[in-house]
């Protein structure tokens, strides 16, 4: 889902079917030269999109983007490129809830 917050309200949903393509894997190396890469960076999530709807957003409220957040680029930096794999390794294999996350066997 997208919302505008500035300029003519708006809602756009997305729906399809999402894959993860995990840092170190084929996928990820084809794709990732249309992002700007960054530490910390674990995956670049794919959809293939079946459908879109839109709406008005008329109750979407409008913000002003003040700036960017640098706390976790500063904390990925701070632990190197292993200790951002180890911790991911540790904590990312499960989400929250329990579903499949990162496969574990992340490279750099």
């Amino acid at each position: 889902m997208m919302c505008a917050f500035e300029g003519p309200p708006k809602i756009f949903r997305f729906y399809g079917k999402g894959s993860v393509l995990e840092k170190g894997s084929v996928e990820y190396a084809q794709r990732s030269h249309a992002f700007e890469e960054f530490a910390g960076a674990r995956s670049i999530i794919k959809v293939d999109v079946e459908r879109i709807i839109d709406s008005c957003g008329y109750s979407v409220p409008l913000y002003v983007f003040k700036e960017d957040r640098d706390v976790l680029l500063k904390w990925a930096e701070s632990k190197g490129e292993d200790g951002v794999r180890e911790y991911q390794a540790a904590w990312n294999v499960k989400s929250l809830d329990g579903l499949d996350g990162l496969s574990g066997e992340l490279e750099g």
